[in-house]
């Protein structure tokens, strides 16, 4: 009987016990059943923050891509304004420039030919002038001294040319046959002297002709001239004497010329190519030379005719007739020597380049 009664009393435990888990059980559901829904409630708040925000930023990028249409579209009329603008300046920019090259090409014709008239000059664009002035010519060489001034040119560019000839050849003969100590280095010290711009020696030039008492004359003006084509010169000249054969000169010697009879009758006439060269170039040279003449000389009857171009040009701004005449007779002369003598160039240049 007691253990019957133990056993009731257990049982009715156990039931109680069994009711108190599920009670617990059912408090824990409910309460986890509420944080669920709490946490629903929670996630369809963020949704719909969510789609707010998507909304939001749907219209900002609808309201930017808006914006930016209509400046886009502004951009491109802008650009579409530019480009007509462009369009229409070049348009002018073209006729205007083909009016000019056709108000040029009038003015060269016409003071090429130097038988127009200033009045012709600036108003009429035809191409042959209506009357024909050959009196610019004698006017230029007569009344603006342009005669004077070639005269002069003449004078610096026969002398100095010949000067130049004479000294570098027997220079360039020396250095290419003879024996003699410092040989090398004389010769590479004149050659470096092409290093030196010649506005780069103005000073030191002027100082020592003011020494010398050579400012203002001829004589002044055409040691410069010698002076700054003997490098040149020489470089060239040497190079063609040393490809002339030496038996040649063994045989005048055998025959008994001296060293400068077989300069003189021998090598000189064999180098006449570079000879011809080394003229052409130089004739170039002192003749279109222009700011040495500028330095040493003030007075006008020994300026050259490029000097002299540039003194009748501050007299006579506007004379624009004479002035093309007197370019014209600065031009023509060394145009002629040039033709005559333009063989010889590619020979000349060309010579001691190729050994064997």
């Amino acid at each position: 009987n007691n253990k019957n009664k133990d056993l009731k009393y257990l049982g009715k435990n156990t039931e109680n016990i069994e009711i108190k888990n599920k009670d617990i059980e059912t408090k824990d559901k409910n309460k986890e059943f509420k944080e669920i829904q709490k946490i629903e409630i929670i996630q369809k708040e963020k949704k719909t923050e969510t789609k707010n925000k998507n909304k939001d930023l749907l219209n900002i990028e609808n309201e930017n891509e808006n914006e930016i249409k209509d400046d886009t579209k502004t951009q491109n009329k802008e650009l579409d304004n530019i480009k007509n603008e462009k369009e229409k300046y070049f348009e002018e920019k073209s006729k205007i420039k083909g009016e000019t090259k056709k108000k040029i090409l009038v003015f060269n014709l016409k003071t090429n030919n130097k038988i127009s008239t200033n009045e012709e000059i600036f108003k009429s664009i035809t191409l042959f002038p209506e009357a024909w002035q050959w009196s610019n010519y004698t006017e230029a060489l007569l009344k603006a001294k342009f005669g004077m001034y070639f005269l002069n040119s003449l004078i610096y560019t026969v002398v100095g040319v010949s000067a130049i000839v004479l000294v570098t050849s027997m220079a360039a003969y020396a250095f290419a046959r003879l024996e003699f100590w410092g040989k090398t280095i004389l010769f590479y010290l004149l050659i470096s002297t092409l290093l030196i711009p010649i506005p780069g020696a103005f000073v030191p030039l002027y100082l020592l002709l003011k020494s010398l008492h050579l400012l203002d004359t001829r004589t002044g003006l055409l040691l410069c001239y010698i002076s700054g084509g003997i490098a040149f010169g020489l470089f060239l000249l040497k190079a063609f004497f040393e490809e002339l054969p030496r038996e040649i000169e063994e045989a005048a010697l055998i025959d008994g010329c001296s060293r400068f009879g077989i300069y003189w009758r021998i090598a000189l006439p064999l180098a006449k190519p570079a000879v011809a060269t080394l003229v052409i170039i130089q004739c170039l040279t002192i003749w279109n030379e222009f700011l040495l003449a500028l330095v040493v000389l003030q007075d006008p009857s020994k300026m050259p005719i490029q000097r002299g171009l540039m003194v009748f040009q501050g007299t006579h701004m506007t004379d624009y007739p004479l002035l093309m005449a007197g370019l014209t007779i600065a031009t023509v002369p060394i145009v002629i020597i040039y033709l005559l003598m333009q063989k010889h160039i590619v020979k000349g240049i060309a010579a001691g380049a190729v050994k064997g």
